[in-house]
């Protein structure tokens, strides 16, 4: 038990000042030093602080592990909230570092992908391509950057209908951030 700490929390609950409790026992300046853990008291001086309050020893036995059962404070769960906000966003920086480089190994696959239909001149891969593009079930920012690589090797038609896909897809839910820079994107393509 932290004897120091108890007092402070007893006196407080009981409504007393350090001076009122100090009194002409020991000075405010030692009380304060005792409530915070920074000096030791002897028994026969505590009991003298403990009867100041107008309780027993037994009285304040039983309220200290009232005191050492209940939170010791605020500052105890200011402190969880810090741990868990950190947490938090250490959590959110890691999976931002994780998208990005999702998104920069997608870009230069892509990039490969797009530079052997060039050396083969192979329609059969722009068709394969193709097909995939059309099974996407959703298309938003990732696919439309994916897209714009792509789109110069595919016919006016196609650019139209993925154009078309995407203002379907997102008919009723426009909120995404990325939203107007996708469209202008795919508009530019046209």
């Amino acid at each position: 038990m932290k004897i120091g700490k108890a007092l402070k929390y007893i006196r407080i609950r009981k409504g007393f000042t350090q001076k009122e409790v100090a009194g002409n026992i020991v000075t405010v300046s030692f009380l304060s030093k005792l409530e915070n853990e920074k000096t030791n008291i002897s028994f026969d001086l505590l009991i003298k602080l403990i009867d100041r309050m107008g309780m027993g020893i037994e009285e304040f036995i039983d309220l200290s592990k009232n005191f050492e059962e209940t939170p010791s404070s605020l500052l105890n769960v200011i402190e969880e909230i810090e741990r868990q906000v950190t947490t938090k966003q250490c959590i959110e920086e890691n999976t931002r570092v994780k998208l990005q480089e999702f998104h920069c190994s997608l870009a230069s696959l892509t990039e490969k992908i797009i530079s052997c239909i060039k050396n083969t001149g192979s329609g059969l891969l722009v068709e394969e391509i193709q097909n995939c593009i059309i099974e996407w079930d959703y298309i938003g920012h990732v696919e439309v950057l994916l897209f714009s690589l792509f789109a110069p090797y595919v016919s006016d038609d196609f650019r139209i209908l993925i154009k078309e896909r995407f203002l379907k897809l997102h008919e009723y839910n426009r909120s995404t951030k990325e939203y107007p820079f996708d469209h202008l994107r795919l508009t530019a393509l046209l």
